[in-house]
């Protein structure tokens, strides 16, 4: 995959991950912006309030209240007071309240993929606000049904069954053009087991869409190299009907894992397009914030699919 010239193109969901986790009622109005916490400090008896009631998700409200996660926009003062007037063009939603009286509120990403340049989010963000700041704290359960996350092979299939179309079939073509060139997708929720994030890749001079999949990350490569051992092992058993699949000699640099698939049948009668189809499993380092606003190395499990 590094061999591609790629802009990084997000599958944004019909609702987020976490927006099919709970109810969210009607969008809230924010009375105040300036009331607005860039950096809140998330001390350890709010961070437990919170996972109380937030579970798992609370450590994605943790990460990305702080200005470093938001759209460039707003992700200093000086572009906050420059932008000021554009922030009544957010779509927001009340989760919760902390113990200190702020309130958390959730910016999807799909509902404000219109903002202008540079304040769009490109993934899901949060805010805390003095709860003073907004009009309402309720939230209205959703009736609609959510989406359901499928299995491991199951999403596996429908993503190989879409392969040969660029996966066309598993998101919309409507696009956005950023202004920095990227190009936003706009898809169905589309939701692999165990996969935190899904993205697409766009190989600008061939048009070529490539399939990507983010899974549990962590400071201890170890514990990323134990989700990637079950990726490829569940990548060996499967069994896919468009093809078989063989595997190739894995790549090892440092903590850096990669074990390629390619696409095999016997018999030869497979698909032009499927045979320059590879599956790909590793482990990424990256990097997030702590608590404390510090930037550490994480180790991130992944899984591609893409034509060779």
């Amino acid at each position: 995959m590094k061999a591609f010239q790629v802009i990084l193109v997000m599958l944004a969901f019909q609702l987020s991950a976490f927006a099919q986790k709970i109810a969210l009622g009607t969008p809230i109005h924010v009375l105040d912006y300036t009331q607005l916490y860039s950096t809140f400090t998330w001390k350890p008896e709010v961070k437990s309030t919170l996972k109380a009631e937030l579970g798992d998700m609370a450590d994605a409200v943790v990460l990305k209240s702080n200005e470093a996660a938001w759209p460039k926009g707003i992700a200093s003062l000086d572009a906050r007071n420059k932008n000021k007037a554009l922030f009544t063009g957010y779509t927001v939603f009340y989760l919760t309240s902390l113990v200190t009286n702020q309130a958390v509120l959730f910016v999807p990403a799909v509902e404000n993929s219109d903002m202008p340049a540079g304040m769009a989010p490109v993934g899901d963000i949060y805010f805390v606000i003095n709860g003073s700041a907004i009009e309402v704290k309720t939230t209205e359960a959703i009736t609609a049904p959510v989406e359901t996350e499928v299995d491991f092979a199951t999403g596996m299939e429908t993503l190989t069954q879409n392969f040969l179309t660029s996966f066309v079939n598993l998101f919309s073509l409507e696009q956005q053009e950023e202004e920095d060139g990227r190009v936003m997708l706009h898809g169905s929720s589309l939701s692999i087991e165990s996969a935190e994030q899904i993205y697409f890749y766009e190989d600008v001079p061939s048009a070529a869409i490539s399939f990507r999949a983010g899974f549990v990350a962590d400071e201890d490569p170890t514990i990323a190299l134990a989700t990637y051992n079950e990726l490829v092992r569940k990548v060996e058993s499967l069994k896919l009907s468009c093809c078989q699949l063989t595997k190739d000699e894995e790549t090892v640099v440092g903590n850096n894992h990669s074990q390629r698939f390619h696409v095999y049948n016997p018999n030869a009668n497979i698909s032009m397009e499927y045979q320059g189809m590879v599956i790909e499993v590793g482990i990424e380092q990256s990097e997030t914030f702590t608590d404390d606003g510090d930037i550490v190395s994480i180790w991130v499990p992944v899984l591609y699919i893409y034509g060779e």
